[in-house]
């Protein structure tokens, strides 16, 4: 199970979605592909709240 921390701001989430974009160009593993990817998903959905 996948545990996020949820910012508190706007301009932090901003810098986690792109953080993760730029960890999935660069991850060679298929398990943290997959983690970072759903960590983004979930994170790109909470950003259509703020």
């Amino acid at each position: 199970m996948l545990n996020l921390v949820i910012p508190t701001n706007k301009t932090t989430l901003q810098r986690q979605i792109k953080a993760l974009k730029y960890a999935l160009k660069t991850d060679t593993s298929d398990k943290d592909k997959q983690i970072h990817l759903e960590a983004l998903k979930c994170l790109e959905e909470l950003l259509k709240t703020f």
